[in-house]
């Protein structure tokens, strides 16, 4: 094609061609000299006198030196697509951290025809060497890093992995969290860049920073932390790492994002691609070869803003998904009242029980943490829901403990008093090596609990989902809470002890009523004397006789209770109410103690219940926590935590946690 063919194309004089591919075009709009430019790369048109005059050497192709392997496949893309578009061709060479074979590959791009060279030196301070083939070609060049924002005329912007950091952080604190771990591996060159913008969106949403949520890897303290909730989200710079969280907090029977939410930075495509459950922000390799390209490629055309192009790199950030972010867990957590004792436990071992007229020794006691109120909302504490107790301590040591105990369970004790005057509540249980116990109690500051300190409590009513009641306080504050529970709309579960007779109106009031079956014999006794001495005779016997059992559960059922759970100890449960009618067998283990059975179970039912399981699955998921407490000493200390009684479950029954 003739310069008048070409000018007649571009609809322009032939003069007008000749200024412009001749850099003579200073009196020539920009519109106009794009347009010629254009139209000259779709149709490869160079004149002679162009081409041999003002660009002897030009070959519309440049070089790229790595300083090891290409970081990543998407980053050549990037170069390659920009090239493209552009009419150019591209030439990579890697050096692998040799600074020998970075010199050869110097040599070989600025000996050869190449029209411009983007460079990513080894060092961050190239030697003098290197400045010196540099300068010595007189090739157009810049310099480049894929891992650190190098400072320096000659060197373009890299990936902020600082503003990487800010973004995914952002994405966790909107989500609502506010205890984020980051996991960052000392080794990386990114570590420090990326911490900081870590810290730097902590600060900016006015969350406090800790050095103690820095790690450079997970350990067992920091899954203590994800257990305990002390941690709710996990940020990790590198794919891996959190694809190991994810698989270990898994083993624990910890859930994305259920349980914990996961937020991770990653290099690789094919990490993505092989493993898609976890949320993350891809390296905007692509984006970053397509700028440094573009930056190259203009300064060789003398495109108009290039230095201003030149001075940013700000690519949109974007998620893969979010499948792995929720809100935190405790946020999610059901709000459970509790209203009963509160004691301390004095222990007693004994090689056989004492019985009537026998006097016996022991050598060894211990003092624990007690009474079924406590028992309870430390039981539903430990099972993942936030737990509130009303009741009444006294003005003695005891009660200090109980609080200080109260409190490391994460127990709201607001509503749990002093009352001056009176001894905190003891129970005193003989144990046997067998597991069987004797269980006298000191009700103390329990008796003084009254209707006035549960009406006090009346903002816990309104902000709780569930109520569990035990008659181990007065039975008319039992009724003023069954009262106010129903006003607001609580399941109550209620579990009948130490009394021998139970107002007809808190049954009535009660949803899930749960009495063992000396409890239901003695309180069969006044009105079904018949009754309870047959189920006497049954105890007597350790038989299990179905019919009976259903019509001891009857009885209550027809006072008012919309379902009757009868524990039989190492014999299971009976269950009786709407949608469940049977046996449930107990789980076979080794009894140490069973003073706790009761109050694990409850809390268990309670939780699942809460968790919206099914009332069949969730009476067997908490036949699997009595009999795990059973196996323990104490009844505090034996109350199983959420992660090990579905662990326990998971290899015996695994569908009912489905």
């Amino acid at each position: 094609m003739t310069i008048k063919e070409f000018a007649q194309l571009a609809g322009v004089s032939v003069s007008t061609v000749s200024k412009i591919l001749n850099h003579k075009d200073a009196n020539i709009s920009p519109q106009t000299r794009e347009h010629v430019l254009s139209l000259a790369k779709i149709h490869n048109y160079k004149p002679y006198s162009f081409v041999r005059t003002q660009y002897p050497e030009k070959t519309s192709i440049f070089g790229v030196i790595f300083r090891d392997c290409i970081p990543d496949d998407r980053l050549l893309k990037g170069l390659m697509n920009v090239a493209r578009s552009y009419g150019y061709g591209i030439t990579v060479l890697e050096s692998h951290l040799n600074k020998t074979q970075e010199l050869k590959n110097l040599s070989l791009l600025t000996s050869s025809n190449v029209d411009g060279i983007l460079f990513n030196p080894i060092n961050s301070k190239p030697s003098s060497e290197v400045y010196a083939q540099l300068k010595q070609s007189k090739k157009p060049y810049f310099l480049f890093s894929t891992e650190e924002d190098i400072p320096g005329p000659d060197f373009l912007p890299t990936i902020s992995y600082k503003s990487m950091a800010e973004f995914l952080t952002q994405n966790l604190v909107q989500a609502g969290h506010s205890k984020i771990a980051l996991v960052a591996e000392k080794e990386s060159p990114i570590r420090n860049e990326f911490i900081e913008g870590f810290k730097s969106c902590l600060y900016q949403n006015a969350i406090s920073f800790t050095e103690e949520f820095i790690f450079s890897k997970d350990n067992e303290k920091f899954y203590r932390h994800i257990s305990c909730g002390s941690i709710s989200a996990v940020l990790t710079l590198h794919f891996q790492s959190s694809f190991q969280i994810y698989q270990r907090l898994l083993s624990r029977h910890l859930h994305i994002p259920n349980d914990f939410s996961l937020l991770t930075l990653c290099k690789h495509q094919s990490n993505i691609n092989n493993f898609s459950e976890i949320s993350a922000l891809l390296i905007p390799f692509e984006e970053f070869g397509e700028y440094l390209g573009s930056c190259l490629i203009k300064h060789l055309e003398h495109s108009e803003n290039t230095e201003q192009e030149r001075k940013h790199f700000q690519p949109d950030y974007h998620l893969n998904h979010t499948k792995s972010i929720s809100a935190p867990a405790m946020t999610k957590r059901k709000k459970v009242l509790v209203l009963g004792s509160v004691n301390i436990d004095s222990y007693l071992f004994f090689r056989e029980l004492p019985s009537p007229g026998m006097a016996a020794k022991t050598s060894r006691s211990s003092n624990y943490l007690g009474g079924k109120g406590m028992n309870q909302a430390i039981g539903v504490s430990k099972l993942g829901h936030h737990a509130s107790i009303i009741g009444l301590v006294g003005d003695d040591l005891e009660a200090d403990t109980i609080y200080e105990s109260a409190k490391q369970a994460g127990i709201n004790t607001a509503y749990l008093k002093r009352v001056h005057g009176e001894l905190t509540g003891k129970g005193y249980i003989f144990l046997n090596n067998s597991g069987d116990s004797i269980v006298s109690i000191l009700s103390g500051a329990n008796e003084c609990v009254s209707k006035k300190h549960v009406e006090e409590a009346l903002p816990i009513f309104k902000d709780s989902h569930l109520c569990l009641l035990n008659t181990e306080v007065p039975q008319d504050t039992i009724l003023t809470a069954c009262r106010l529970a129903k006003s607001h709309k609580l399941p109550v579960l209620l579990k009948p002890s130490s009394i021998r007779q139970i107002d007809p109106e808190i049954l009535a009031l009660t949803d899930i009523f749960l009495p063992n079956l000396e409890e239901a014999q003695i309180l069969l006794s006044t009105e079904e004397s018949q009754l309870s001495k047959k189920l006497q005779k049954m105890q007597a016997k350790e038989a299990c006789d179905k019919a009976l059992l259903e019509q001891c559960a009857d009885y209550f059922l027809k006072k008012g209770a919309n379902m009757v759970i009868i524990t039989l100890g190492k014999q299971g449960l009976f269950a009786k109410g709407k949608g469940i009618l049977g046996l449930y067998p107990a789980k076979e283990v080794k009894a140490i103690d069973t003073t706790g059975a009761a109050d694990a179970f409850i809390s268990a039912l309670a939780s699942y219940i809460l968790l919206d399981f099914p009332m069949e699955q969730a009476i067997r998921i908490a036949s699997y926590a009595a009999a795990l407490s059973v196996t323990r000493e104490g009844a505090a200390p034996s109350l199983v935590d959420k992660n090990s009684l579905e662990a326990y479950i998971a290899t015996e029954e695994p569908e009912i946690l489905e």
